[in-house]
């Protein structure tokens, strides 16, 4: 007998996030920047993702043993949220410890500003960004120091939830509004009101919107067209970011403009390359001169992590999700929807509860999905003489290797490629020294240059 079981996350629009102290015997809740340095050759939403992947075979073990409730990354922010068990923060390495405080962990991602400043008493040119069902946003040219009051309501005008801070001496911030309330994420229909003071307590400007429409309905990899809904008569920018998958590890990128029909759909020519499983686009929508928002969507593949006993998908929000995975010789079947930003995960267990682990050859097929994904082999050894990591691949294809220095919680990461034998080496000696008898975990992360989808493995160096 086997159990089949949904990775058990939780809801991001739940509104569990900014608790007060909690009493002794409560869980509690911590939060994580997934990227604190980005690097600025890499599109920072694969950045996000890529990080997200490396903890979740920790997060994993971390629910499973009882440590935490669940977790969910806020991708568009670069964040994740993780509820723990009473007593069970304690017990967990600090890259999951986390901070009390969503603001604190939101500051230290990096973001683009993308205006000038102003300086404080003078007049302001503000624009707030934020993205659809996430309750994270970013205001630029508020002034130095100014105060911010905002506050969102739903569609009936009831508030949900409040945010009050600072900017900084720039006239930026990053913040998310008070996660504690029931409803405290950004959902079309909704209203948001800002209010900005200088820091004598002066207001500079009152900025209010409805929160627009921004969906996706469908696309055409061959075609490289992509359609979607939203708020008629709005101007819109769209983005889409292709990783090449080749030897200096290049990305096409692509942006283009309009405005939102009468009919409230819109359907957008991207170019000339094809589209692929896990290419990332971003819709920005212009209600008002002051507000941006908007609204990811990623083409739908599966991700499994090879070696372990889970996989997860990426398709169209709130819509059905199904997830097969043939495992010797047995398929199981996994049902559901697909969340808010469009991602669905399942983990394989048997009838004790211990994982059923994934293995080359093992095919996994989802909902949306171009083609099966079929593990390939793959394998990591490291050499403690040449602080080399060397293994097999599919022959000639690129792909990223990461080493993690246990002790100190330091990653780091080459870009390589396959020989025609399928054979590849990584060497690591220019970044750091491998020491034998330490602990290490090597990682491979294919992308299939096909279908986009994505086999990970992960490999643990006990002392």
């Amino acid at each position: 007998m086997k159990v089949l079981r949904i990775l058990f996350v939780m809801v991001f629009v739940s509104g569990l996030l900014i608790a007060p102290a909690q009493a002794q015997g409560e869980a509690e809740y911590g939060f994580l920047p997934l990227v604190t340095q980005a690097n600025p050759a890499i599109p920072l939403a694969f950045q996000v993702r890529q990080a997200f992947n490396h903890l979740l075979p920790e997060l994993l073990a971390a629910q499973r043993s009882g440590a935490i409730q669940g977790f969910q990354p806020d991708l568009s922010a670069g964040i994740l949220m993780l509820r723990y068990a009473a007593g069970g923060r304690a017990t967990l390495p600090a890259v999951l410890q986390g901070t009390d405080n969503i603001n604190t962990a939101v500051a230290r991602v990096p973001q683009q500003k993308i205006h000038a400043t102003a300086a404080p008493g003078t007049a302001i040119t503000p624009i707030f960004k934020f993205y659809l069902y996430s309750g994270c946003f970013y205001g630029n040219d508020l002034g130095a120091n100014s105060h911010i009051v905002a506050v969102l309501r739903d569609q009936s005008g009831r508030a949900l939830t409040t945010y009050i801070g600072d900017a900084d001496v720039t006239g930026y911030v990053s913040a998310c509004f008070n996660y504690y309330a029931p409803l405290a994420y950004v959902a079309p229909g909704y209203k948001i009101s800002i209010n900005v003071y200088d820091p004598s307590a002066v207001i500079l400007g009152t900025y209010s919107v409805t929160v627009p429409k921004i969906a996706y309905t469908s696309y055409n990899s061959s075609t490289s067209v992509i359609a979607g809904s939203g708020s008629k008569n709005k101007t819109y920018t769209i983005f889409w970011e292709h990783p090449d998958l080749n030897a200096i590890r290049s990305y096409t990128i692509s942006t283009k403009t309009g405005t939102i029909p009468a009919t409230g759909k819109w359907k957008v020519d991207m170019g000339n390359t094809k589209f692929r499983g896990g290419d990332y686009f971003q819709m920005e929508l212009y209600p008002t001169p002051e507000f941006v928002f908007g609204y990811t969507f990623n083409i739908p593949f599966v991700y499994c992590k090879a070696g372990g006993n889970y996989c997860y998908l990426e398709g169209f929000a709130q819509k059905p999700a199904s997830l097969k995975i043939t495992h010797a010789g047995v398929t199981h079947t996994f049902k559901g929807t697909f969340d808010y930003s469009g991602w669905f995960g399942a983990e394989l267990l048997d009838a004790s509860g211990a994982p059923i682990f994934l293995k080359a050859g093992d095919k996994i097929v989802g909902s949306g999905v171009a083609g099966p994904l079929t593990l390939p082999k793959l394998s990591a050894v490291p050499n403690f003489t040449t602080s080399v990591v060397s293994g097999k691949a599919p022959a000639g294809r690129y792909f990223m290797t990461w080493l993690e220095d246990v002790t100190t919680s330091n990653w780091y990461e080459q870009w390589v490629g396959a020989s025609a034998a399928g054979t590849y080496s990584a060497d690591f000696s220019s970044s750091t020294t491998l020491t034998s008898g330490a602990p290490y975990v090597l990682e491979v992360d294919y992308v299939d240059k096909v279908s986009g989808n994505e086999s990970d493995l992960y490999v643990t160096i006990a002392p």
